[in-house]
């Protein structure tokens, strides 16, 4: 039964190389995905996230964004 259930389990590819996201790929873009980005108190920031193929070294994803603190 766990067999059928990785079967219908969604996969993160690299665009570049095809291979799949690891566990640390994952954590990362779940980190700063959390919340919202309005919400908070504080001064505010601006920075970059990104995240780079584990498998090939190229960057799969990149956001440029503003947060309060």
């Amino acid at each position: 039964m766990d067999e059928d259930n990785n079967v219908n389990k969604l996969k993160i590819l690299c665009p570049y190389c095809n291979a799949e996201w690891n566990a640390e790929m994952e954590a990362q873009l779940d980190t700063f995905n959390a919340g919202c980005e309005t919400c908070g108190y504080g001064a505010s920031a601006t920075f970059t996230v990104s995240i780079t193929c584990s498998n090939c070294g190229r960057v799969v994803y990149r956001k440029e964004t503003e947060s309060e603190m």
